[in-house]
C-alpha cells in the first residue's frame, strides 16, 4: 500500500508534538508539522508539500478564509479539521453572522471534547470526538504532601474568562485551604493571606504534585492539558465541564460541597489518591487510543 503523506498545520506547538507521536506510533506514513502561521520558511515548504500531500490535517478549526485551506481545497486534498476549543466560539459566532465559506463546512471534522461537538452540531457541522493527547502509564504516582493545597491555573491577561472571580470567592469561604494561582502575579490590591501567586512556571507538573486538587471554572474550554495532567497524577479536579475521572462542579455551591467534603477526609487522613481519575487517563487517553485512533483516522 502507497505510503501517505499528512500535513499538520494550526496551532504549532500541538502540531509539532502530534507529528511526532504519529510518525513514532506509524512509521508505514509519513507526518510533517508545519507552522503555517508565523514561519516564513514554513509557509514556503507548505506550498512544496502541498502537491505531494494526501491530507491536509489542521489542529485549529475555522470557517473563514485560510490560505492553507484554501489552496488543499483548490488541489482537492482531503481536508481534516480538529477543533480544540476557542476556535468553536469563534466559528459559531461568525456563521450566526454569515460570515463563513460554505465548503469549509464540507470538510472532515474532529474535536476533542463532546460538548464541543454538540456546539458543533448547532451550525451543521458533525464533528467526531477524538482526543489529540495520550498519557503513558505512570508505574508510581506520587501520594499527597502533608497541605491540602488547591491549584487553580488563571492566565492575567484573561483573568475573568478564567474564573478569577469565583476562585476569589472560594478561597475566602475556605480561609484554611491553600490556594495556588499559577499564571497571574500578585495583585497590588492582594488582601486574601491564603493564595500565593505563583506568576508563569515553566513545570507546572510540579505544582501539581504538591497540590491535592486542581480547579478548572473557565467561561468556555476544550479539553484541558492542566486538567488531564492533574487527573494523570492522581490529583482530584474540580471542572464545570462533565468528563470521567473529575467531579462536575457547574455552580459555586458544587465546588463550596465539593472541595469541604475532600477538605475533611484529608484531615481525617481518609484521602487516597484519585483513582478513577487515573483509570479514566488509562482507558481513554492511552497512545493505543488516541494516536492509534488519530493515525487510523487520518490515513484511511
Amino acid at each position: 500500500m502507497r505510503k501517505k503523506l499528512v500535513l499538520i498545520i494550526g496551532l504549532p506547538l500541538f502540531a509539532k508534538r502530534l507529528a511526532k507521536e504519529l510518525q513514532q506510533f506509524d512509521r508505514g506514513n509519513s507526518y510533517l508539522s508545519l507552522d503555517t502561521y508565523y514561519n516564513l520558511g514554513d509557509k514556503l515548504k507548505f506550498l512544496f508539500y502541498i502537491f505531494k500531500a494526501d491530507v491536509v490535517y489542521s489542529i485549529n478549526g475555522t470557517l473563514n478564509k485560510s490560505l492553507a485551506l484554501d489552496l488543499a481545497f483548490k488541489l482537492k486534498k482531503r481536508v481534516v479539521m480538529h477543533w480544540v476549543g476557542s476556535d468553536v466560539s469563534n466559528a459559531i459566532e461568525q456563521y450566526q453572522k454569515g460570515n463563513y465559506l460554505e465548503h469549509y463546512l464540507k470538510a472532515e471534522h474532529l474535536t476533542d471534547a463532546s460538548w464541543l461537538s454538540e456546539e458543533l452540531s448547532e451550525i451543521g457541522i458533525k464533528a467526531k470526538v477524538q482526543y489529540i493527547s495520550a498519557y503513558a502509564k505512570q508505574e508510581r504516582v506520587e501520594d499527597f504532601s502533608t497541605e491540602f493545597a488547591v491549584l487553580v491555573y488563571i492566565p492575567e491577561n484573561r483573568a475573568k474568562f478564567y474564573g478569577v472571580e469565583t476562585i476569589l470567592e472560594l478561597a475566602a469561604k475556605f480561609p484554611s485551604v491553600k490556594f495556588l494561582l499559577v499564571g497571574s502575579n500578585k495583585p497590588k490590591s492582594h488582601s486574601l493571606e491564603n493564595i500565593s501567586y505563583l506568576g508563569w512556571v515553566d513545570n507546572i507538573s510540579e505544582y501539581i504534585k504538591k497540590s491535592v486538587v486542581a480547579i478548572r471554572f473557565i467561561e468556555h474550554d476544550g479539553l484541558s492539558q492542566f486538567v488531564l495532567e492533574a487527573l494523570s497524577k492522581g490529583r482530584y479536579v474540580l471542572y464545570n465541564y462533565q468528563l470521567r475521572g473529575t467531579t462536575y462542579t457547574p455552580t459555586f455551591d458544587s465546588l463550596c460541597e465539593a472541595l469541604s467534603k475532600l477538605e475533611i477526609a484529608f484531615e481525617g487522613k481518609k484521602l487516597e489518591l484519585n483513582f478513577k481519575g487515573l483509570i479514566a487517563i488509562e482507558k481513554d487517553f492511552n497512545q493505543l487510543k488516541v494516536i492509534g485512533g488519530l493515525s487510523e483516522f487520518l490515513t484511511k
